[in-house]
């Protein structure tokens, strides 16, 4: 299966005061887009800034603006292996 944005998989970071919220969210798009699977990582939101920073998930919802160093460290090329 081809990905789209409303079929396949993708891997989110969520801050965990948003779970009960994220948790409907992410039930309901699943209801109505059957082809697509959201995997939800919930922690703190240091982890889930790290673990975007580290191209580990492909979204975050944490509660702030990203600072103008972590916008400008996630326009650095990456150095993968």
């Amino acid at each position: 299966m081809q990905e789209s944005f409303t079929a396949g998989n993708i891997v989110i970071g969520v801050d965990e005061s948003y779970q009960p919220v994220m948790q409907s969210q992410v039930k309901l798009f699943e209801s109505i887009y059957p082809y697509a699977v959201v995997n939800v990582n919930y922690g703190a939101e240091a982890d889930m800034l790290s673990l975007f920073m580290k191209d580990s998930v492909r979204l975050i919802v944490i509660g702030r603006n990203l600072t103008r160093n972590e916008i400008n460290d996630l326009k650095k090329p990456s150095e993968k292996f």
